[in-house]
């Protein structure tokens, strides 16, 4: 990901508006997408894409240029998830995990039953889990990012974002297990 310019961001802090679109367009997409990976549902992620950068408008004069400015963003965003989450009754995922699957390649219909099979399993896996763990393992996973990187982020040490991560999963194996006993059973 491209990261915004020193002077992109000095001029937001400064009041420059058009130059706070510069940073939004910069980095909407990933604001939404890990929005929509912690609540998927597109209305709520675009309601909480404008909320987090409504306080990145606010805050931008806190960011001192210690970290990437990226980051700093993370951070933003990881918080005002946890607080959306803490303030939003809980709610079926209505939408269709095929949103998510890009149909075109699937080579037949048999490997797409299979692949929606997994995402349900994976989706049903992370619905499982605390909002802290489940954003946690998806920062992790998802985005591929370090331990430090997710404990900067975060404001967790880098210990208690790798043990919360290996708790998720372990949590995310057992009710595998249980799921799958059943048919071992058979």
């Amino acid at each position: 990901m491209e990261e915004a310019s020193r002077d992109v961001i000095e001029a937001c802090q400064n009041g420059r508006i058009e130059q706070f679109k510069t940073l939004y367009d910069l980095y909407k997409d990933f604001v939404y997408n890990l929005s929509y990976k912690m609540l998927q549902d597109h209305q709520d992620s675009a309601d909480l894409t404008q909320a987090i950068f409504i306080k990145v408008f606010q805050k931008i004069s806190s960011f001192k240029f210690q970290s990437k400015f990226s980051t700093w963003l993370y951070r933003v965003a990881f918080n005002q998830t946890i607080n959306f989450k803490k303030n939003d009754p809980p709610h079926d995922m209505a939408e269709e995990i095929e949103t998510i699957l890009d149909r075109k390649s699937m080579h037949n219909y048999e490997d797409y039953e299979r692949q929606l099979e997994n995402a349900e399993k994976v989706r049903f896996l992370l619905e499982q889990l605390n909002h802290k763990q489940r954003l946690l393992l998806i920062l992790k996973e998802a985005y591929a990012m370090e331990y430090d990187e997710i404990a900067e982020i975060t404001g967790l040490l880098a210990g208690t974002v790798k043990s919360s991560i290996h708790r998720a999963k372990e949590q995310a194996r057992k009710t595998l297990r249980t799921l799958l006993e059943p048919e071992i059973v058979k």
